[in-house]
């Protein structure tokens, strides 16, 4: 089938195993100082930065941990079973927030790969990034990711309080000119 209205993709059906499923498995915590722990996130963070900049279409739900398989001896990250909806709106608030949905989602994955328990979180995730015996460093990058989505909601806020603001000032403005005028 061919069509100028159509892009056809193929792509190979890769096979790995589910991280979750292997770390529940051997029952492996990772460590932030675990060279395959930087290796992995490296790779994840660049799935992620793939999905957020070159995808054309939004991610229906959340990325997790179960989405991420590993293959070749672990040296292959690939993030699977992802659903995909509409295509993505091109404004730039549409981005940030697809932006924000995904840093979270790759720090909800650190956290998995680091806690000790990999299918029920107890607490807050925040409690979680807390007790978690990781570099300061790496618990500030995490932090950070995980509260993306709370800086965006806050300049939308912000921009529309702005834009509220605004509309007041000019009907205040147009009131008085009016008056102005009357009062002449």
């Amino acid at each position: 089938m061919s069509s100028d209205q159509y892009n056809l993709y193929f792509f190979d059906i890769k096979k790995g195993k589910a991280l979750q499923l292997h770390l529940i498995e051997t029952g492996q915590v990772l460590k932030d100082s675990q060279q395959l722990f930087k290796f992995w996130a490296k790779e994840l963070l660049y799935a992620f930065k793939d999905i957020t900049y070159r995808s054309t279409y939004t991610v229906e739900g959340d990325i997790s941990l179960k989405n991420v398989y590993i293959s070749d001896l672990g040296i292959k990250v690939y993030i699977k079973k992802v659903k995909f909806g509409e295509l993505r709106d091109e404004n730039l608030q549409f981005h940030l927030q697809v932006e924000a949905k995904m840093l979270n989602n790759f720090a909800r994955i650190l956290i998995e790969m680091l806690s000790n328990d990999n299918q029920n979180i107890l607490g807050t995730i925040d409690d979680v990034l807390a007790n978690l015996q990781i570099s300061p460093e790496l618990k500030a990058i995490i932090y950070e990711c995980l509260h993306a989505i709370d800086k965006v909601q806050e300049m939308e806020a912000e921009q529309y309080d702005n834009e509220v603001s605004g509309f007041i000032l000019q009907e205040k403005l147009k009131r008085q000119k009016e008056e102005a005028e009357a009062n002449k």
